[in-house]
């Protein structure tokens, strides 16, 4: 799967997929929305829609979640609602030893 020399990998660099992590999931309230870090925004957007609801999310659909927000995630509605990495309510992250962390914000 890895390209050698492209996304800073070269021919013996590892790269970590993260192509079944498709989760997409309204929470109980409706105020928020799980997202799997392999779903582009066309994904998210396209789920949103029949719930009338919006998300600070990527200008185009192509754009994959977890760089966007990594990167502060400038979108449409960012001079009204801040990046995206200001909209995100919760991280979870596995590490190497099976031991997953879930930070709340």
């Amino acid at each position: 799967m890895p390209i050698g020399d492209f996304n800073n990998i070269n021919s013996s660099g590892v790269l970590l997929s993260s192509s079944g992590f498709k989760r997409l999931e309204m929470a109980a309230d409706g105020k928020s929305v799980h997202v799997g870090p392999s779903n582009h925004w066309a994904d998210v957007y396209e789920f949103l829609e029949p719930h009338g609801k919006v998300v600070v999310g990527g200008r185009l659909g192509v754009v994959g979640i977890p760089g966007f927000v990594t990167g502060g995630g400038a979108s449409f509605f960012s001079a009204e609602h801040g990046w995206a990495s200001n909209n995100v309510k919760s991280y979870t992250v596995s590490f190497q030893r099976l031991k997953v962390e879930h930070e709340q914000y």
